[in-house]
């Protein structure tokens, strides 16, 4: 995990910003396409543009909002709101998901309805490959680059954009020679997909929202206690990430007859130790508790 500055999510609200841009023209192109075919695979993607320019503007909002410093009101910074906004994202993919599935539904139980495939449609599905891999390649590399969850979360759908275009092309194909059960299809593995990459976005960023552990307790125990012999236990340790640096705190036992400056010197040195050790966990605040020993016995420790 790298630091991240705020160069880096300045740079990703402007991809953003520009992605968004194009997303307008593609919903366009997509909304032509559907008027000539009348496919509602092509109906469900212009839903996933929808999904999307909406991702992209909620995203451009958090990027500005996680890049803020720490202030008085969020001493802890306003990286959460990375993960906040991530999450709102994939609950409007959700939605969308669902509501490919009921009109899919709907148009199963209305009858049978006919699709074409003009010339111009073929052309516009090439030019809608085409810009989505370009989209789908420059993403990838940014959100791998900046590591900031929002975008990852963007960028979800441009890398597989490109497979969406040919999967509802060929849903369309078929379903223009007769075969209309493939526009069905087609919808419905865009809901199902959309679905799952949500619900993989809820799962990761939802353990940021809830503080749920980031470093094994037992292992930092361990790093301590081989580390520095004159510390009697360690306990109460907790771990939290606000999705890009990692916090830490715990109780640090020590003998009941060394000085208060002894006792600040050690828990200097342990913290100035863990910080380089879990350098690449991106520890970056170590909060230590110092207790006598005498009080041991009555800590219950974990």
């Amino acid at each position: 995990m790298r630091v991240i500055d705020i160069t880096d999510f300045a740079l990703a609200g402007k991809l953003m910003v520009c992605v968004l841009f194009i997303n307008f023209i593609l919903l366009g192109v997509k909304i032509y396409i559907y008027s000539i075919t009348a496919s509602l695979a092509v109906l469900a993607y212009i839903i996933d543009t929808l999904m999307d320019m909406l991702n992209d503007a909620m995203a451009i909002y958090a990027v500005r909002l996680a890049s803020r410093p720490a202030d008085i009101d969020h001493p802890y910074g306003h990286g959460k709101y990375d993960a906040f906004v991530s999450v709102l994202i994939a609950m409007f993919i959700v939605f969308g998901a669902i509501e490919i599935f009921i009109g899919t539904a709907e148009r199963i139980l209305g009858g049978y309805v006919e699709i074409y495939l003009p010339r111009e449609a073929i052309i516009s599905f090439i030019v809608l490959g085409t810009v989505y891999v370009g989209i789908g390649i420059i993403e990838y590399l940014y959100s791998s680059k900046l590591e900031i969850s929002v975008m990852e979360a963007s960028a979800f759908h441009y890398l597989t954009d490109p497979l969406y275009t040919i999967a509802v092309f060929l849903g369309v194909y078929f379903a223009s020679i007769g075969y209309i059960v493939a526009d069905y299809i087609v919808s419905t593995l865009i809901a199902a997909l959309l679905l799952y990459g949500a619900i993989n976005i809820i799962r990761k960023q939802g353990r940021i929202l809830l503080d749920a552990t980031v470093l094994s307790p037992e292992t930092v125990k361990k790093l301590v206690i081989n580390r520095f012999p004159e510390v009697i236990d360690i306990h109460k340790i907790k771990s939290r990430t606000d999705g890009q640096r990692v916090f830490l705190e715990f109780h640090l036992v020590l003998n009941d007859n060394i000085s208060l400056r002894e006792a600040h010197d050690i828990c200097h040195k342990v913290e100035e130790f863990l910080l380089r050790k879990l350098r690449d966990k991106n520890l970056q605040n170590v909060v230590i508790h110092i207790e006598p020993e005498s009080s041991l016995k009555q800590v219950d420790s974990y």
